[in-house]
């Protein structure tokens, strides 16, 4: 199963740079992938660890003087990401959403 999650950050660049590696750190040692500069595909086993992300990426979200804005997709277990993208970013997401 995976998910994306994409955030919008309202500060300046050094700040935002901060605060994305504090939201990176919210997926914890899951597999996950920069698929654009604030989008991230993360692959996780169920709900139970997909719910914990959530809260923690809200958590550090509000403890933020910036606001921080999030939006995570549905958990998903099959399909292809479409778009325009880095050939390593595709790759990635491939080996992500791969259920075989």
């Amino acid at each position: 199963m995976h998910f994306l999650a994409a955030f919008q950050i309202d500060s300046d660049e050094t700040r935002r740079a901060e605060i994305l590696r504090e939201l990176e750190t919210c997926f914890g040692t899951w597999p996950h992938t920069k698929a654009l500069d604030h989008a991230y595909v993360v692959r996780v086993p169920g709900y139970g660890v997909y719910e914990n992300i959530q809260l923690r990426l809200l958590e550090t979200a509000r403890a933020q003087p910036e606001k921080v804005f999030i939006c995570l997709t549905p958990l998903m277990t099959s399909g292809l990401y479409h778009g325009r993208m880095r050939k390593e970013a595709a790759e990635a997401l491939n080996t992500l959403t791969d259920e075989a």
